[in-house]
């Protein structure tokens, strides 16, 4: 919840959040935050970076692994 109602103050442009897990990406996309949410966290693993950028942005993720 603080996360979320930080994300809400702050309002930036594009947000990074490290270390998202599956569940981090179902509570953001629930949040109406009014970002398009990109998992660049491969089915496989664990952990990833989800990025929030304006609707119709072109974000391309390239993994590390």
């Amino acid at each position: 919840e603080d996360v979320i109602a930080y994300l809400r103050d702050v309002d930036g442009d594009v947000v990074f959040l490290q270390e998202a897990s599956r569940p981090w990406e179902e509570v953001l996309a629930a949040a109406g935050l009014g970002y398009d949410i990109v998992v660049t966290r491969s089915p496989d693993l664990i952990f990833g970076t989800v990025v929030l950028a304006p609707p119709g942005s072109v974000v391309e993720g390239f993994g590390f692994a």
